[in-house]
């Protein structure tokens, strides 16, 4: 009971156009587990589809020997021969009626899986085959129409959606829509497109991180290497969201302007922060991730930089600058009941009515 409890049913009702290649998919891994789909792929013609009832004819007497009714009538080999036919007759049955179960079980799946309004289009139509060709008939829409509506969700998914929470379903939806693109070779879709609009889409909320990501997409590009896949780069990207999500008070004090939406002229590395901001220059940057690597052509742009005299001021200056705000801008501590471990104390005063000092309790 244990174990039926934890299997999550998943159910898909057909009801238009959009739902035909979930749902069909449902009923036809249905169908190849229990060694059915043979006998009702769409597909197929009927004239073409395998007859399950005339797939294992019974023996009979008269296969060994005319006119013979009993097995009397037979020789003592033949008899032999027949009784092992008889057997193997009979375990077939046993598979041949698990199959027709299957195919009932199909059948009425079927039936509670639509619409109720569309359920006149089945109503006469006793095979799981012939119920199956009418729906796709009706609902399956065409390769035209499906690459136009594909194209128009893949192109809606390039601009992230304003409010955070939407952020983590927004990104799972990039790869179950790509993939679709993908199985009719849609163009937008091909070779590292994907990755590459959405870690652009990802700029409109992480501007520094996805920037980081496509840099690295073009080093790939640049040196011929692979790039990581799309479900990749999304995992990467939930990932960070979440820890993002879980940042501290003190830490969204410093969060980046460009973070923001500020305007900043880009960092020595070309990215589009500040310089107490960039993940090259400041490594104990908070909100820097504990696996981020930093690209090489960033890299290489910021010890360039270091060599030009001017540059290196203010990288100094600007670092000098973000340490003091580390060590003089901390929050206020407030009493959690634990033993002090500061030289320093904060006592609040309160004015009475009056004008005094109230008491301290």
């Amino acid at each position: 009971m244990a174990t039926e409890r934890a299997v999550t049913r998943v159910t898909v009702i057909l009801d238009k156009a959009d739902d035909w290649f979930n749902w069909i998919f449902l009923r036809k891994d249905f169908a190849k587990d229990h060694k059915i789909w043979q006998y009702v792929n769409p597909d197929t013609p009927k004239e073409s589809l395998p007859d399950l009832e005339a797939s294992n004819p019974k023996p009979l007497l008269t296969d060994y020997k005319a006119r013979a009714t009993k097995l009397s009538d037979l020789s003592s080999e033949d008899r032999e021969s027949y009784r092992w036919e008889v057997d193997q007759w009979r375990l077939d049955q046993i598979t041949i009626q698990r199959l027709e179960k299957a195919l009932v079980d199909l059948n009425t799946e079927i039936t509670r899986s639509i619409a109720i309004r569309h359920l006149y289009l089945i109503q006469d139509l006793p095979t799981v085959h012939d119920r199956l060709v009418v729906l796709k008939k009706h609902f399956c829409p065409s390769t035209a129409d499906r690459s136009r509506n594909l194209a128009a969700k893949y192109t809606n998914l390039k601009t992230a959606p304003r409010n955070p929470k939407a952020l983590e379903q927004w990104m799972a939806d990039w790869i179950h829509v790509t993939t679709q693109c993908q199985s009719i070779n849609l163009p937008e879709t091909s070779g590292y497109k994907p990755q590459e609009d959405f870690l652009t889409a990802c700029q409109a909320h992480y501007p520094n991180y996805a920037a980081t990501c496509l840099d690295q997409v073009y080093e790939h590009e640049i040196n011929g290497t692979d790039l990581p896949t799309l479900p990749a780069y999304v995992e990467k990207m939930t990932k960070y969201v979440r820890r993002a999500a879980q940042t501290t008070e003190s830490t969204l004090l410093f969060t980046s302007a460009a973070e923001l939406g500020i305007a900043k002229p880009p960092c020595v590395c070309g990215l589009p922060h500040a310089l107490h901001d960039c993940y090259i220059l400041n490594p104990l940057h908070p909100s820097r991730p504990k696996d981020w690597t930093p690209a090489p052509v960033g890299i290489r742009k910021v010890e360039q930089a270091r060599k030009d005299p001017t540059l290196a001021k203010q990288i100094e200056k600007a670092m000098t600058e973000w340490n003091s705000r580390q060590k003089n801008g901390d929050p206020i501590q407030m009493d959690d009941g634990l033993p002090p471990n500061r030289h320093t104390s904060f006592v609040v005063n309160l004015l009475d009515d009056t004008g005094q000092l109230s008491p301290i309790h």
